[in-house]
């Protein structure tokens, strides 16, 4: 048995069904949605590649510039604990010092660093 409610509810969707002025309106949000959705995804992509190329410009190309303040200070301390090796080397081998510049292949290793303690320690 169908009370008041149920007919009255009937009646409001067999209307709907047969206006196309409700058609529309569901349409009309059925796409606003649809924009709404493709603008967000179009906005998120957009600031990944923002954050991405600002990563980019603040992390890792500093990183490749020569020249920095701290890069020269860092240069200039190397330079000296060099000089003095290579002054108490040459005082204990009998080698005359020399301010010409040798051009010679780096190799990027451990061994570097293990020469370079060791000499630091041995002017302790």
């Amino acid at each position: 048995m169908e009370t008041l409610h149920d007919n009255k509810f009937n009646e409001a969707i067999e209307a709907r069904l047969r206006s196309g002025e409700w058609d529309r309106s569901i349409a009309g949000r059925v796409l606003r949605r649809r924009r709404r959705k493709l603008y967000m995804r179009g906005a998120v992509g957009s600031a990944a590649s923002m954050a991405l190329a600002a990563s980019l410009i603040f992390g890792i190309i500093p990183a490749f510039r020569g020249g920095t303040v701290e890069g020269e200070a860092m240069n200039r301390f190397v330079n000296a604990q060099v000089e003095g090796v290579w002054g108490r080397t040459a005082q204990v081998s009998g080698v005359q010092e020399s301010n010409d510049v040798l051009i010679v292949d780096a190799r990027y290793d451990t061994s570097t660093d293990i020469m370079i303690e060791q000499a630091l320690e041995g002017r302790f």
